[in-house]
This record gives C-alpha cells, sequence and structure tokens, in this order.
C-alpha cells in the first residue's frame, strides 16, 4: 500500500507534466535538500510533502518552454495565487487533515515570499535556495540568455534568505561553482 506520501506525488506529476518545464525534477531536489536539512526534525514528512508541492500553482500559468528570468517574475504572483487550492486538492486525494494541508499551504506561501518568519520555513526556503544552485535548475527552465540575470539575482538575495547552518555553509561554494561554470567559463 503506497504512503500518503507516495500518493502526493502521483496526485502531484499529473500537474507538474502540464506546468513548468523542469519543476518536477526541482522538486524533487527541494525533497532531498529537505530530507538533508531537516534530518532530525520530527516534521520532515509534511516538509517534504511541501517541497513536492511548492511549486504546483505554475500548473497552466507558464508556457511549457524555458523561460526568460524576466517572463518568469511576471507570472510569479499568479502561480503564488494557484498554489494553495492545488496543495489542498492534491494533499486531501492523499488523505492528508486540514493541519498539515494548512502547514504545507504556509510553508509554500514562504517560499513564494521568499522569506521565512519560522524554523520550519526556513527549512523549505533554503532547499529550495540550494536547489535552484544546481546546474540542472538553471539549464533546464531558462534560456541561456538569462543565465547571467538569474546568477546574479541569487547573489544578491540568497544571503540574505538562507537561515539554516548547513545550508549557510553550502551556500558560497555552490554559487561560486555556478557562477564559475556558466559566467566566468563562458559557457
Amino acid at each position: 500500500m503506497p504512503t500518503r506520501e507516495e500518493k502526493v506525488l502521483a496526485f502531484a506529476k499529473p500537474y507538474f507534466e502540464s506546468g513548468r518545464v523542469g519543476d518536477w525534477d526541482h522538486a524533487h531536489r527541494v525533497a532531498r535538500w529537505v530530507r538533508e536539512l531537516a534530518a532530525n526534525r520530527k516534521d520532515k514528512e509534511v516538509l517534504t510533502v511541501a517541497a513536492y508541492l511548492h511549486d504546483v500553482g505554475w500548473y497552466g500559468v507558464a508556457p511549457r518552454g524555458k523561460l526568460n528570468f524576466g517572463e518568469m517574475l511576471k507570472l510569479e504572483a499568479t502561480a503564488s495565487q494557484n498554489t494553495a487550492p492545488l496543495i489542498e486538492k492534491i494533499m486531501r486525494l492523499a488523505g492528508y487533515g486540514k493541519n498539515n494541508i494548512d502547514t504545507v499551504i504556509r510553508l509554500a506561501e514562504a517560499v513564494n515570499r521568499h522569506a521565512s518568519k519560522s524554523e520550519d520555513e526556513a527549512v523549505l526556503l533554503d532547499a529550495d535556495n540550494l536547489s535552484k544552485l544546481s546546474p540542472q535548475h538553471l539549464e533546464e527552465k531558462y534560456d541561456k540568455g538569462s543565465w547571467k540575470e538569474v546568477i546574479e539575482s541569487w547573489e544578491k538575495e540568497f544571503p540574505s534568505q538562507i537561515k539554516t547552518l548547513r545550508a549557510k555553509e553550502l551556500y558560497p561554494s555552490m554559487l561560486a561553482d555556478l557562477r564559475k561554470k556558466y559566467l566566468e567559463s563562458g559557457n
């Protein structure tokens, strides 16, 4: 019998397959980072579900291909509005109750506003940001002409967003590697 988390994945997958390119892979990377950052937390299951669902609101909002950074920013508010209803629908189908659904919605909203107010929000936002610092994220989601703008935006914004000790340790070298690979090497 599938776990509730497996049910979430099964119910969420069609939304991601019809949504923004790269979001399904991104969700899995965020979940891997959550598992690392929340290794000893009792709420790891809910944080992992939030990792999978935080970008589900992009379903039906963005064109299927890669976006430039400006296009993505223009669509972000609409995607944010779509997130809570889809999280509620998917989680109810998977057998979650109101408290867990409300928590996952709150966590996704923290990612959408790029700011955390609590420890669990910080874990998810840090996992999301660390996931973005992978070459796969950049290549899957953005057209090549936006790479410089995206990386420079992350350099500017992430230092104030990242809160967990582990993410603070990892962020500088991950960003430096991305910068070196895409900006300094001429790719």
